[in-house]
């Protein structure tokens, strides 16, 4: 499930170079890194969406709650350009 969220990520990007974000010149690193777990979080949850992995189960758990951490992680590491 992991792979095919941060596939399609890229997919929806045209390519892992079109998602990476650089650090603005007035902003802290700490600003920079928060800019990119918030996008990530965005670029996750836009994705499961998409491809129908928001629904809730009977105890309101989604079927993404145990890879999201990670598979965030990984986003961030493309954004970043270190993927």
């Amino acid at each position: 499930m992991k792979n095919d969220i941060i596939q399609n990520i890229i997919q929806n990007a045209g390519s892992i170079e079109n998602l990476h974000t650089l650090k603005q010149d007035d902003e802290t690193r700490k600003e920079y890194i928060e800019r990119l777990f918030e996008e990530a979080h965005e670029l996750f949850m836009d994705s499961v969406e998409e491809l129908g992995l928001d629904t809730l189960n009977d105890e309101d758990e989604a079927p993404y709650d145990d890879i999201r951490d990670e598979a965030i992680q990984e986003i961030v590491d493309l954004l970043s350009g270190k993927a």
